[in-house]
Parts: C-alpha cells; sequence; structure tokens
C-alpha cells in the first residue's frame, strides 16, 4: 500500500472517530479538527481552525494547556490524564486526555496532538457505584451479627466490626487466614463451606467460634455464595447469629424441668402419706395460693400503675421489673427492657457513676434521694431523684434484687437554673446600666467636642460642602460652598434643595446631566461618585458624593466640591507640551534611523563591489554593527514607549539580518529564541544589542567551519534586576590554547569591552559540544 492510501485510511479514520482528535501548533493555535472534536466541544472545524486551544479551557485553568506545551516541548513523547474542558454553551466536560508530539519526516517536532475522550458517563457510573458501595458497606458493619466474605480457597477475604468483636482478632489478622481455624471444630466449619458451595447454601448449621482469648461462642451459621457480574460463583458470604443466651435459656429450662419432676416426686410421696388429711390441705392450700394471687396482682397492679417510677434488678443488674411510669420517662416498653442490663437506661456521660452506684445497693447500701439521670430512647436525658431499697431471700440476709422508685426532677431543676441564671443577670444588668449611664454622660461631652470639632472642620476646608437628607431636605453646609457657587444665603435657610437647584442649573453647561446624576444617586444607595461638572464661564469643579451612613442605614448624601480650574488648564498645557515633545523625538530618532541606514547602504554597496574577502569582512561587521544601531532606532521611531526597547524583538531583527548575509555563502543555520519579554533602556539597548551582534556574527562565520548545517540556541532570562543572555551553538568549538582574556581579535576585544565598561557586567566562554557564550549584567530600571 502507497503512502497516499495510508494517508487516506488515517485521515478517515481520524475524521470519523469518536474521540475529538485535534492537532495544533507548539504556541496552541489549533490546525486540524476533526467530527469527534465537534460531537464532543460543539465547534465545526470552521470555527475552531486558527484558534487558540485555551477556548477549550475553563476559566482560570489556561496554565494547564502552557504547562502540557512546555512538557512537550521539552521531549516527552506522550501525556496521559483527565482533566475537564468547555463545551461551546459553556458546560464543562470531563475528558480523558492523550497528548503526543507531532513530528516531521526529519523527526523535527512541528506540533502537538491531543485525543480527547468524553468520560461524563462512566464519571457518572463511577460516582453512582461508590455511593452504592458505601451504602452497602454501612449495612454490614451496621449488623450485630458477625458477617464475613470468603474466597474459593476458603480464606477470608473482608470482616465486619462484629466478627472483630466475637473473635478477638484485629480484620489486619483475620483477612487472608483459613476461614475454618477460627472455629472449636474446624473440619465442620469447612464441611459446611464445602458444602455452600455444592448446595448454593447452608442454614441454621451449628458451630462454636473460638475467641483468642480462649472462650467459645455458640452460633447458628448460615451461608449462601455469591457471583461476579458474569455470574460465576467467586466466593461464599456468611453470617453467626450468636445464641449464647438461648442455650442458657435451653439449659434453664432443662434444670427447671428436672427440678420439678423432682418435686412433683417428693410431692406425690407426701400426699401418699398424709391422704387422710389430703382434702383439708388443698382447700388450705387453694386459699392460700388466692390469697397469693389476689396480693400478687394488688402489688403487681399498685406498682405498674404508680405514678413514680419503679424497676427492680437482680444480681446479675438484670432488669426483672419495669413499671409504667418507667415506661414513660425513657420511651421505652417494659418487654423491650426486662431481662436487659441496666446499662441501657443511663447516657454515656454519665454511666460509670451510675453503675457504681447501683452495684453498691448489692452490697447493702441504700439510696436517700440520689440524683442519677436517665436517657430517654429521643437523645433527651432526665434528672431523676432515687431511693432504693433491698429485696432479701427466705434467709433473711442473702439479697437477691434492690427495688427503686424515682421523682423526675428535670423540670424542677430547670427552673431552678433559670432562677439562678435570672439572678445573675439582673446582677450584671445592673453593673451594665451603671456603666452605660456612665458612658452615656461621657458620650454626652465626646459628642459635644466632636460637633464642634465637626463645624470647624467643615468651615476649615478648602472644598465646598453641601448635605442632604433622603427626601432632598438640605441639613447642612459650609461657607465654601456659597462662595464657590455664588448663592445668596437666603436661599439655603428654608432648607429647601429645589431652590437652590433652580439657582445652580443655569451656570452649568449640562444641567440636564447634572439632574439626572442627582436623581440616580439620591435613591438609597450606598454607591459613591466622582466626576467632573463645567460651567458656562469656563470653571471646572470636581464633584465628589457618598452616602452618610448610620450604622449600615443610609440618612443622606454628602456632596463635595472642588474647584479645578486652574489645574486642568494647566494640565492641558502640559500635555499639549508634552505631545510637541514626542513628535520632537520621534522625528529625531527617525533622521538617525535614516542615516545609519544611508550609511549602511553604502557600506554594503562597497561591499558588494570590493574583491577582497578581508575587506569584505571588515565592511560586512561595520554594516552589521551600524545596522543594529538602526534598527534601534526604527523600533523607537514606530514605538509609543521612547524610554525602553524590547530586547526579544531586537535579537530576532539582528538574527534575519545576519541570516540575509551569511544564508548566501551554503549554510544552513537555524537559530532559536527561548525569551520571556525583557526590556532595556536605550543606554543599555544599544551596547547590548552590539555584543549580541558580535557573538553572533563570530558563530555565523566560525563556528560551522566545513559544515553546511548548524544551530545557534539564544536564551534570555531575567531574574530580579539583572539579566542573563546565553547563546550556544553546536559547531567545533574554541580552540584549547585559547586564552579569551589575551586575545588580538578585535571581535573579542570589542565585546569584553562592551560588556565590562558599558554594561557593568560579567562575561564567560565555555566549550559544551560547540561554543556557549553566556553574559550577565544588572538591569537599569527604564526612566532612571
Amino acid at each position: 500500500m502507497h503512502d497516499s492510501e495510508d494517508r487516506a485510511i488515517l485521515a478517515s479514520i481520524v475524521e470519523y472517530s469518536d474521540d475529538a482528535i485535534v492537532g495544533k501548533s507548539l504556541d496552541g493555535i489549533i490546525m486540524s479538527w476533526n467530527a469527534g472534536a465537534g460531537k464532543i466541544y460543539g465547534y465545526t472545524a470552521k470555527e475552531a481552525i486558527g484558534r487558540d486551544i485555551r477556548m477549550l479551557v475553563p476559566p482560570g485553568e489556561e496554565d494547564d494547556i502552557e504547562y502540557i506545551l512546555s512538557r512537550i516541548r521539552k521531549g516527552e513523547p506522550v501525556l496521559h490524564y483527565t482533566t475537564v474542558r468547555m463545551h461551546k454553551d459553556g458546560v464543562q466536560i470531563p475528558v480523558s486526555l492523550t497528548v503526543s508530539p507531532i513530528k516531521d519526516r526529519n523527526g523535527t517536532l512541528i506540533g502537538v496532538s491531543t485525543i480527547a475522550r468524553d468520560i461524563t458517563v462512566q464519571k457518572q457510573a463511577d460516582e453512582a457505584l461508590g455511593k452504592a458501595n458505601a451504602y452497602n458497606r454501612s449495612l454490614i458493619e451496621a449488623s450485630l451479627d458477625p458477617l464475613v466474605t470468603i474466597s474459593s480457597d476458603g480464606t477470608i477475604n473482608d470482616v465486619n466490626e462484629a466478627t472483630i468483636r466475637v473473635t478477638g482478632f484485629s480484620r489486619k489478622e483475620l483477612i487472608g487466614t483459613d476461614f475454618s481455624y477460627y472455629f472449636t471444630e474446624p473440619k465442620k466449619a469447612k464441611d459446611g463451606y464445602e458444602r455452600v458451595f455444592r448446595d448454593g447454601a447452608v442454614t441454621d448449621y451449628a458451630l462454636e467460634i473460638r475467641h483468642r482469648d480462649g472462650h467459645v461462642t455458640p452460633v447458628l451459621y448460615n451461608a449462601t455464595v455469591y457471583r461476579d457480574a458474569s455470574g460465576t460463583v467467586i466466593g461464599v458470604f456468611a453470617s453467626a447469629r450468636d445464641i449464647t443466651e438461648r442455650k442458657k435459656a435451653d439449659e434453664e429450662l432443662r434444670k427447671a424441668k428436672d427440678l420439678l419432676e423432682i418435686r412433683v416426686k417428693e410431692r406425690t410421696q407426701e400426699l401418699v402419706k398424709s391422704n387422710a388429711s389430703l382434702s383439708t390441705e388443698i382447700e388450705e392450700r387453694r386459699k392460700v395460693e388466692n390469697t397469693q394471687r389476689e396480693t400478687s396482682q394488688y402489688l403487681e397492679n399498685l406498682i405498674n400503675y404508680a405514678n413514680a417510677p419503679i424497676i427492680v434488678w437482680d444480681p446479675e443488674l438484670r432488669i426483672t421489673l419495669f413499671n409504667r411510669a418507667f415506661e414513660h420517662l425513657t420511651g421505652r416498653k417494659a418487654k423491650e427492657v426486662i431481662g436487659q442490663h441496666m446499662e441501657i437506661l443511663f447516657p454515656v456521660s454519665y454511666l460509670a457513676p451510675a453503675m457504681e452506684l447501683i452495684k453498691k445497693t448489692h452490697e447493702g447500701e441504700r439510696w436517700e434521694s440520689v440524683e442519677i439521670p436517665i436517657l430517654h430512647r429521643t437523645g433527651d436525658i432526665r434528672t431523676v431523684l432515687w431511693n432504693s431499697a433491698a429485696i432479701f431471700g427466705d434467709d433473711g440476709k442473702t439479697i437477691v434484687s434492690t427495688i427503686a422508685q424515682g421523682q423526675d426532677i428535670t423540670d424542677r431543676k430547670k427552673i431552678e437554673s433559670e432562677y439562678r441564671l435570672r439572678a445573675s443577670e439582673y446582677a450584671k444588668m445592673n453593673i451594665v446600666l451603671e456603666e452605660e449611664v456612665r458612658q452615656r454622660k461621657l458620650s454626652d461631652t465626646t459628642l459635644k467636642k466632636t460637633l464642634s470639632l465637626l463645624n470647624a472642620s467643615l468651615e476649615s476646608t478648602a472644598d465646598g460642602i453641601f448635605v442632604v437628607d433622603q427626601q432632598g431636605t438640605i441639613t447642612s453646609y459650609n461657607q465654601n460652598f456659597i462662595n464657590m457657587w455664588r448663592l445668596p444665603p437666603r436661599l439655603l435657610e428654608p432648607g429647601k434643595n429645589g431652590m437652590v437647584m433652580k439657582y445652580v442649573l443655569p451656570q452649568l453647561k449640562d444641567p440636564d446631566g447634572f439632574l439626572a446624576s442627582l436623581d440616580d444617586l439620591q435613591n438609597p444607595s450606598g454607591r459613591e461618585s466622582f466626576d467632573m461638572i463645567e460651567f458656562c464661564d469656563g470653571k471646572i469643579f470636581e464633584r465628589y458624593s457618598k452616602p452618610q451612613k448610620l450604622g449600615d442605614q443610609v440618612v443622606g448624601r454628602v456632596w463635595s466640591f472642588r474647584d479645578i480650574t486652574d489645574r486642568k488648564h494647566a494640565e492641558e498645557k502640559l500635555v499639549a507640551s508634552l505631545q510637541e515633545k514626542e513628535v520632537l523625538l520621534r522625528e529625531i530618532h527617525h533622521r538617525v534611523k535614516n542615516n545609519l541606514q544611508l550609511i549602511s547602504g553604502l557600506l554594503d554597496m562597497t561591499r558588494m563591489r570590493t574583491g577582497d574577502e578581508y575587506t569584505n569582512s571588515i565592511l560586512t561587521d561595520m554594516m552589521l554593527k551600524i545596522q543594529t544601531m538602526a534598527q534601534i532606532h526604527t523600533r523607537l521611531y514606530e514605538s509609543k514607549q521612547f524610554g525602553k526597547i524590547s530586547l526579544t524583538g531586537q535579537i530576532e531583527d539582528q538574527i534575519a539580518g545576519l541570516s540575509n548575509i551569511y544564508s548566501l555563502k551554503g549554510h544552513e543555520i537555524r537559530c532559536e529564541i527561548h525569551s520571556e519579554e525583557v526590556f532595556l533602556a536605550v543606554d543599555q539597548a544599544i551596547p547590548c544589542a552590539l555584543v549580541v551582534n558580535e557573538i553572533l556574527s563570530n558563530a555565523y562565520k566560525h563556528a560551522f567551519a566545513g559544515r553546511k548545517k548548524g544551530i545557534i540556541d539564544i536564551s534570555v532570562v531575567q531574574e530580579k534586576d539583572r539579566i542573563r543572555i546565553t547563546i550556544h551553538d553546536n559547531g567545533t568549538g574554541l580552540p584549547e590554547n585559547l586564552d579569551i582574556s589575551r586575545t588580538n581579535s578585535l571581535g573579542l576585544k570589542l565585546i569584553r569591552t562592551l560588556v565590562q565598561h558599558q554594561l557593568k557586567g560579567s562575561l564567560s566562554f565555555k566549550n559544551r559540544k560547540g561554543t556557549e557564550v553566556n553574559v550577565e549584567f544588572p538591569v537599569i530600571p527604564v526612566g532612571a
């Protein structure tokens, strides 16, 4: 296949790619634009080609383009990263970028290629997946049952906090270990795991989890397989339900059953022995049981429906009785808390001291009006005053339970606290009021002094001051205002602004504009204004307006007028004089430029006529030096800033002149400039340009002897108050025995003299794969 066919196929692929493929120059100008770029960014190729690539960057992110271009220019082959770009309608689009260099057949870097892919859908999917994973994780961590995910080889992938609590091992210790290791019967655990893979699930599989400290927890093990997106089984998800309490309850039930059987047998034997009195005993027992039942029912009703909260707990601190008043106090039902530990009733901040008090009741200690806070299920905390008593067993010594009765004193405590706070606030208010009275007296004195000072300030200022309120009524003015506007004092006495305006407007050139500005600013506005007004008689006033405020509220407006007629006329004369000087200076530079160009032309004509190579070389050097100075005067003539010269532009002009002369001799010499925008005063620009001219001339003439191609690299950097110019060529380099400081070369002597004596700088030469010349000198501030 030929190159033309290859290029046609490649162009077709690029044009119809769904990705945005954009080619741009090294300075960021768009050179090519495919259909995918139009689809993503909204611009047609006609709209985009020739414009700066920064039009696709969100405001404030333009440095991103310069950073990428600089990295490509430094030789980095390909860059991959994600960022944000702008659609034509202003919408920001997340994109994945691949940036690569564009080179010509010779391998020269000529541009940059960017392939962009819209990743909006992918980003939204990633965010949705992240939220779902976070939600699932929170559900797993909230579970009170141990939850484990197991890989196909039987090792643990992940666990929740309940698993860590039941096993005593950390998450880091658990993950990656064998699942069956943590059971008292590893083989049984492994058999259950394999059965899950075989049958798809296992339910209520009894096992015992082994804690690291040796104790075991009986659990019912449930497990099921989980699959990847393609449906392949990749592991097992297992949960374990702690059945310790259930086993205890079963054991207690068995013991109670055995005890009941024993007692039934004993009772049967007794009944057989006392058959004669059985009927009487049964009747008596029924009476006793009825009495006990009635008493029990009475006590239960008395406790349950008592207004005070009553609670009973056993020696293990488990709740055994919980009346309705206590339900109201905590927001919990009795069936929720019976059998639960007492800890559930107290706020975390008071849990430790509360449990200490409760434990002491089983040592025989009684509570007499002890304050213990109780936690409501909504998070509210109630303060309760408690009294307690011990309940003894049949021996009259052993404490089998504790009963406590409370009184909710939360509201009373709040009222007492409010009373104390209110009394403290009243005391503070008295102090504040006394201080306020003292400050008020002091403020009155200060106000009188301030008003006196303000009045004196108004009258002593050279400006005319005029103050109106929000309704346009005159509230204050000074004598200068009357004098400047030539107003009869009687106009100001009634305080009516309208009468003053009728007298003022005829004096102005633009009375309508003056009235419009007044109306605009008189509305409740916080704006300030500054402008000038012209009078029919030629006077010019500066007018400054500022809102008068009390706190944040606008209560009026202050107008200040200053007569600047004399100053304005002086400024106009000064501007006219300056324009004349600029014209004269421009003409001087024009004539100097013409004279220098005339001399340069005569030298060029002489150079072209002479046949002697040495004479031709001397004339060329002289012509280039004069041409350099003429270029500076050309720039000064064409510029609006006579005091400074762009050093970068000057070097570009010199390279063009040198290339026109030396490229005719069969040399193909390419110059590359790396420079920021640097300006020099005229006194420094001329010697600096001559130095650059000499260094470049030497490079053109001598660096590439016997070679047809070469590169000269010019770098100009300004750091604070110093400029460093580095000129490096990849030519033959300097002779090994050449001493720059003692050479008789006129060109090198001229360079050394200009740098050291006129630029007050330093000069160095290095052999570094060619010749490198470094010139460094301090910058004279422009205009100094």
